[in-house]
């Protein structure tokens, strides 16, 4: 059960990721007044790019900072991407049976996880 869950979260987070930045699927869905524009996640953590505030932008000036452009892959976004991948990855994959091979997995295992957590 765990696994599956795993893997519907890990892929429920690239489809997302994918629909938002490649066909900027999401923005219209929470915001009036998009047409096609990617929903700048990263952003979404300043308070002042709360959904009514990027609406009143869009009315106002037309555009809002808190939107990127459709098809524009940023740092955020291929992270994002990548620890869907991992959540993935780590609900379908078994450690080898083999007692080398399952600490080198887990040496790669650590050496990723630190690479992702430094970004």
């Amino acid at each position: 059960m765990r696994r599956m869950l795993g893997t519907i979260v890990g892929g429920a987070i690239v489809l997302f990721v994918i629909a938002n930045v490649q066909f900027g699927a999401v923005a219209p869905l929470v915001v009036n007044g998009v047409d096609e524009a990617k929903l700048d996640v990263f952003m979404l953590s300043d308070p002042s790019c709360s959904f009514d505030s990027i609406e009143a932008e869009i009315e106002a000036m037309g555009t809002s900072y808190c939107l990127g452009e459709q098809g524009q892959w940023s740092g955020a976004d291929i992270l994002m991407l990548l620890e869907g991948i991992i959540i993935i990855l780590a609900g379908r994959l078994e450690l080898p049976q083999n007692k080398a091979w399952a600490r080198r997995v887990r040496k790669v295992g650590f050496i990723a996880g630190c690479t992702l957590c430094q970004l």
